[in-house]
């Protein structure tokens, strides 16, 4: 073998190793990707969800006489505490 095809040789085994190592992060990139928008969308449907409780109950609120809308404001404040930490949480994890 000459000193030309020994080179060639050797070059392409490591661009080929470089390649395959090239392929897994590309992989790992991809499944990482993958489970990112999972969460994502995870979490913004229970923030969706969280928002339309709480959207509901406000209604509620509104439509309650001036009796009874004083007891109907802690099940709304819950809601308004779970949302805002849901909210929270998708504005750090996805900025």
């Amino acid at each position: 073998m000459s000193k030309r095809s020994a080179y060639i040789e050797k070059m392409g085994a490591q661009l080929r190793e470089w390649n395959g190592q090239l392929d897994v992060l590309k992989a790992r990139y991809d499944k990482k990707k993958a489970d990112v928008k999972i969460d994502y969308y995870d979490l913004l449907d229970k923030a969706k969800k969280r928002s339309s409780v709480a959207q509901k109950q406000l209604r509620d609120i509104g439509d309650a006489s001036e009796d009874t809308w004083e007891g109907m404001k802690d099940g709304f404040e819950k809601s308004w505490k779970e949302l805002k930490s849901t909210m929270e949480k998708v504005n750090s994890r996805f900025k």
